[in-house]
């Protein structure tokens, strides 16, 4: 549960937010919870426009500050996450650079369970999500409390379909590679 909010008096980019997370893992023989305040701050002027396929010039970073309290479950930890993006048009048009540097830090954690994975989030996380993504080693292979990652991603067109089939509820619109 929590609220995000446009940050009163600054430029419309910045945002911020804060709430309450819970979460319960259970195991054969154990149960795990942690719940606690959170607070996080953002900024993104990297805005996606037309027909690019990525955003062509702007940054975006974000802190995000956890805070797991052992009254409210059996883990208590602080994590604090990080993350910075920025944005380069390329030569050639609707090709972009992007630079990206990511990093938590929880040195209170004891329980690998809750440590963060190279798919950048707890075992289950949804792989799209990719913060920690690290090439040449598969998914979730990496794990640690404290955790940094950078990538240089050239972000290229390959087709524009746009194209759909009759009334089937399947449109595609690109197909972008990255390297």
């Amino acid at each position: 549960v929590g609220a995000n909010f446009r940050i009163p008096f600054v430029w419309r980019s910045w945002m911020a937010g804060i709430g309450w997370r819970q979460s319960e893992t259970d195991l054969v023989a154990m149960q795990f919870r942690r719940a606690g305040p959170y607070a996080h701050i953002s900024f993104n002027s990297a805005i996606r426009r037309g027909y690019q396929i990525s955003p062509e010039s702007g940054t975006s970073f974000s802190m995000l500050h956890q805070s797991y309290l052992e009254d409210f479950g059996n883990l208590g930890y602080n994590k604090t996450n990080l993350s910075f993006r920025q944005f380069a048009p390329s030569l050639f048009d609707r090709h972009a650079l992007m630079l990206g540097v990511a990093g938590t830090y929880a040195p209170d954690l004891e329980n690998t369970l809750f440590a963060t994975t190279t798919i950048g989030g707890n075992y289950t996380t949804n792989q799209l999500i990719q913060p920690f993504l690290v090439r040449g080693y598969p998914s979730g292979n990496l794990l640690g409390k404290n955790m940094g990652a950078v990538s240089l991603e050239y972000r290229f067109p390959i087709a524009d379909v746009y194209r759909g089939w009759g009334t089937f509820p399947l449109f595609i619109k690109q197909v972008k590679g990255a390297i």
